[in-house]
């Protein structure tokens, strides 16, 4: 059945008298049974705001209805999905992402190394 909303008629029908109703019903996207837990996982690129500004991005992570919760190693946090955040110079960072849903959570640590210039890596931890 494809998604959408639908009008639905129920009629019932005895030796002695019969009756119609009729209600909406609304199809949503059906979730796929095999999906499993969400999968934690971002990117990051150079950001343009400040010389040693980064911008991570969460949508990499695998999962519907995703929580985002960062958490920097100067003990910041941040619920965005795409934060941004500004570093003073080069350096080396541990970020971590927790990604959660209905169906559980994961997550994932990078190390973050921020190049003179700003350009930046990411490597596994």
């Amino acid at each position: 059945m494809k998604t959408g909303n639908y009008t639905v008629i129920l009629a019932i029908e005895s030796d002695c008298c019969k009756d119609t109703t009729s209600g909406q019903v609304v199809v949503d996207s059906p979730v796929t049974p095999s999906e499993g837990p969400p999968v934690a996982d971002f990117t990051v690129k150079k950001g343009v705001v400040t010389a040693y500004s980064v911008f991570f991005d969460g949508t990499p992570s695998k999962g519907s209805d995703l929580a985002y919760e960062w958490l920097f190693d100067d003990n910041t946090l941040s619920t965005s999905h795409s934060p941004v955040k500004f570093y003073s110079g080069p350096g080396v960072h541990l970020i971590t992402l927790k990604v959660s849903n209905s169906r559980g959570n994961d997550s994932i640590s990078k190390k973050l190394i921020i190049l003179e210039g700003g350009e930046v890596q990411l490597e596994d931890y």
